[in-house]
């Protein structure tokens, strides 16, 4: 089974440091202890030792909380780069996801082929890859690819009315994510 593999190389990599004495399962067992406890109230019927931990590590990297060090269970710090590197992009993901669905509702037009949204998308992906990008940038870069491509299919820009309200539900996205350009 796969997660067996994968739990193994974890278990590998940790136990050389658990016997040297360079670390300890305090954190390891109050994150279990969290894990279990999910498991029960969800009534999952899959908690098998393999399955908890596929969980814990999911639930890890769906936090907002940065994975360090000292955030980490002690069996997965060795892992920290990887697991951090994941959530940041999971969350970057989910946040162009967001603002994409947000786009569409606002220009309906974005649902046809010759819109080009896919292009958009790849851009925004770009922009949000971008450590300094804000809200603001988001928004005016959005804003600018609605004016152009409305444009090209000669239908109306959006109205002040429209971008600000878009402004502003762009600023509440950011706010709702915002450990995930960090």
């Amino acid at each position: 089974m796969f997660a067996d593999g994968l739990f193994c190389l974890f278990e590998d990599k940790f136990k050389a440091q658990l016997v040297a004495g360079k670390v300890s399962l305090d954190k390891t067992r109050v994150w279990l202890a969290g894990v279990k406890r999910s498991l029960l109230v969800e009534a999952l019927s899959s908690n098998d030792a393999a399955g908890a931990f596929l969980r814990g590590v999911s639930t890890l990297v769906l936090s907002p909380t940065p994975l360090t060090q000292a955030t980490l269970p002690e069996v997965l710090a060795l892992d920290e780069e990887i697991l951090e590197s994941s959530r940041l992009e999971l969350r970057r993901l989910i946040l162009v996801a967001t603002l994409m669905t947000l786009s569409r509702n606002l220009v309906p037009d974005m649902r046809s082929a010759a819109f080009g949204a896919a292009e958009m998308q790849e851009r925004l992906v770009l922009l949000l890859k971008d450590p300094g990008t804000q809200a603001e940038n988001v928004s005016i870069f959005l804003i600018s690819e609605f004016a152009k491509r409305l444009t090209s299919l000669g239908k109306p820009t959006l109205s002040p009315q429209h971008q600000s309200l878009f402004k502003g539900l762009v600023a509440r996205v950011f706010e709702e994510n915002d450990t995930i350009l960090k």
